[in-house]
């Protein structure tokens, strides 16, 4: 399976498959989790060839309507990004945002998680 995959279905289990790249869909049900890679390492050999495992730091942000639910699910997906990848990491504890816009309690966390390249 591919990074995404494996992403979708470990937090989709948490929010009966609400689980989204980038941005929550219209009329998505509450709660649900967006993910996006936002960085991370890159590299090549000295032979300019590319090493069959990669390095990215994914930001997943959780959303709902009480602060009580998106606190727990943020703890919840710790655990389900733990379970799924043998090589992941917590980058800092995730972080509670309140959208006024949007009047839902987000939470936000980065975590480093390597993986076989599958293209």
């Amino acid at each position: 399976m591919t990074l995404e995959q494996t992403l979708v279905q470990a937090l989709g289990a948490l929010v009966s498959g609400r689980a989204f790249p980038d941005v929550v869909p219209p009329s998505t049900a509450f709660p649900c989790i967006t993910y996006q890679q936002v960085g991370g390492g890159a590299g090549w050999y000295a032979d300019q060839s590319v090493p069959g495992k990669a390095s990215s730091r994914i930001q997943v942000n959780v959303h709902s309507k009480t602060r009580l639910e998106a606190n727990q699910l943020a703890r919840q997906v710790e655990r389900a990004i733990a379970a799924a990848f043998n090589e992941s990491q917590p980058y800092g504890a995730f972080v509670a945002i309140y959208d006024d816009a949007a009047l839902l309690y987000t939470t936000r966390q980065d975590f480093g998680i390597q993986f076989a390249v599958s293209l």
